[in-house]
């Protein structure tokens, strides 16, 4: 049998299973209405690209957006900018960030390694501009809740360690009372008993009862202590998507922000997700021609020692360049 033949069997055999309700702790499918009142909606985003890897140290490009929307206009919104160097020091590593305009962040800052993701595929210093890109977002969202309504954030509403926590804290201090955070993830792991991805079991259940978009759906996420307390539902934001999305919602009336979601919801490029973002996405994004050409300039400024030691990292993309 040839590699597609064997590929189409493989891709036949997996089948999921019927969601069933009670086992999953789902709740009921719940119409989103159309917002009451225009609400000011804030979105944030961020990038970063390194540049210069070596064992012990790396040079990134950080970059954080936020844009805020009175209606279907762009009321306001920036751009940040921050090259990051970063020095692996044994337990921590230290990042001296310097601004291409308004200085946002201390220019100087440790992070703790232990608390970091692990990332096989980087060094502990690249590893760090993650974190310096995470923080960058928290100070984003915060300048959000004092410009809007509802401030939206790309992925889920949980921290990764590293002493994003801090950021993250001081952030959802600024939201008093009728603000909302919404953290909207573009995938999702979510998965029920025995299996099944939930999103998927409960586009399949909602077709099966007839349900009509936008709908949402209250789903129960275990607490753990990098997830910011917040109700999790999984949404239809428009008739026509495709796609449900996972959504996390802190404030008091849950409905009111998810609501909020439906005017930026029908662009067509992809139905049910917030234009917003798409745009936050566009301008945040660290593109990958970018980074090519600030290396190349990078590594022709840099003395003998550095790129010997950038050499150490690189030869998997050389290697990976043969044809």
């Amino acid at each position: 049998m040839g590699v597609l033949q064997v590929l189409g069997e493989a891709i036949r055999g997996i089948r999921f299973p019927e969601l069933d309700p009670v086992s999953a702790g789902i709740g009921d499918f719940v119409p989103i209405p159309a917002p009451e009142e225009t609400l000011r909606v804030a979105y944030v985003d961020g990038g970063n690209g390194v540049i210069v890897e070596t064992p012990t140290a790396s040079v990134s490009l950080v970059r954080g957006y936020l844009a805020v929307y009175e209606g279907a206009k762009k009321a306001h919104y920036e751009r940040h900018d921050i090259v990051v160097v970063t020095w692996d020091e044994g337990s921590l590593v230290r990042a001296n960030l310097y601004p291409l305009g308004e200085e946002v962040m201390d220019s100087e800052i440790y992070i703790t390694l232990k608390e970091l993701e692990n990332d096989a595929l980087r060094t502990n210093a690249a590893r760090a501009s993650l974190a310096v890109r995470r923080y960058l977002e928290w100070l984003l969202v915060e300048r959000g809740a004092r410009l809007a309504d509802v401030v939206v954030k790309d992925g889920a509403l949980q921290t990764s360690g590293g002493g994003e926590e801090e950021y993250a804290e001081r952030a959802i201090e600024a939201f008093g009372e009728g603000k909302y955070l919404i953290g909207f993830s573009k995938s999702s792991t979510l998965k029920a008993p025995p299996g099944i991805p939930l999103n998927v079991g409960l586009e399949r259940l909602a077709r099966k009862l007839g349900v009509p978009a936008p709908w949402a759906v209250e789903v129960d996420v275990p607490e753990g202590k990098e997830r910011i307390r917040s109700r999790t539902f999984v949404g239809r934001f428009h008739p026509h998507a495709e796609r449900a999305f996972r959504v996390d919602v802190m404030g008091e009336n849950h409905m009111v922000a998810l609501s909020a979601l439906l005017p930026f919801c029908a662009d067509p490029f992809l139905l049910g997700y917030p234009y917003g973002l798409l745009d936050a996405d566009a301008m945040a994004r660290v593109r990958e021609e970018e980074v090519r050409f600030l290396r190349n300039a990078a590594m022709g400024m840099a003395d003998e020692d550095l790129r010997a030691a950038a050499w150490q990292m690189d030869a998997h993309d050389v290697i990976s360049r043969m044809r």
